[in-house]
């Protein structure tokens, strides 16, 4: 057996820690589409992850010559709409398309949106919804 210094798994368990707590996961969910699930870091805007889903969603796409994708650091991604989310009343909230709000911020200023979708331990994970080209444009 290979013995491992403490200094290392002390600094792996940091890490883990870091990660866990320093990282939100949204269950995307798409009319039609399998769930499918990202993680984004706290400090990010809300437009990094409507990046972050963008990408996702158009590596993740059943027929991709359906897409009206847009062109963005000359990369295609597909066009989302809309990112929004549902409380327990079914109100509607829309994340805002903005890269000067983190994720942190829309969340402390949302409570009541982002009541987590798993009990302990697993509390970051949270159920958002999209609307993109691919939901408009379908037939």
């Amino acid at each position: 057996m290979i013995a491992i210094p403490y200094k290392i798994i002390n600094d792996f368990d940091k890490y883990i820690h870091y990660i866990v707590t320093n990282n939100i996961v949204f269950e995307i969910n798409r009319m039609d589409k399998p769930v499918i699930y990202t993680n984004i870091f706290k400090y990010d805007s809300c437009y990094d992850l409507y990046l972050n889903i963008s990408k996702l969603c158009k590596n993740n796409n059943e027929a991709p010559e359906k897409i009206m994708p847009i062109l963005e650091n000359n990369n295609y991604y597909l066009d989302i709409y809309d990112i929004f989310m549902m409380d327990v009343n079914n109100n509607i909230l829309s994340i805002p398309y903005n890269d000067k709000i983190t994720i942190q911020e829309f969340i402390h200023s949302n409570k009541t949106f982002f009541e987590p979708i798993y009990p302990k331990p697993i509390r970051s994970i949270f159920k958002i919804y999209i609307i993109d080209s691919d939901f408009l444009y379908r037939k």
